[in-house]
């Protein structure tokens, strides 16, 4: 059985993760372009994999509330 109340949480967590994520990574790739200061496309991967462990954050959750622990 599922865990729906620390699914909703982390569901809200990971949009939250994700909407941050998203905005970060398109300031830094549109500061890259204007600014042609290349630091930014570090910025912007560091996003990007932010944006990623979040979402397995999210995946390793429910496969954990999928076994009942």
């Amino acid at each position: 059985m599922k865990d729906l109340t620390s699914t909703s949480g982390r569901l809200i967590a990971m949009v939250g993760i994700e909407g941050m994520a998203t905005v970060i990574a398109g300031g830094a790739v549109y500061l890259a372009f204007t600014q042609h200061h290349y630091a930014y496309w570090a910025v912007f991967g560091a996003a990007v994999i932010a944006g990623f462990a979040g979402q397995f954050w999210f995946i390793a959750g429910l496969r954990r509330a999928k076994q009942g622990v």
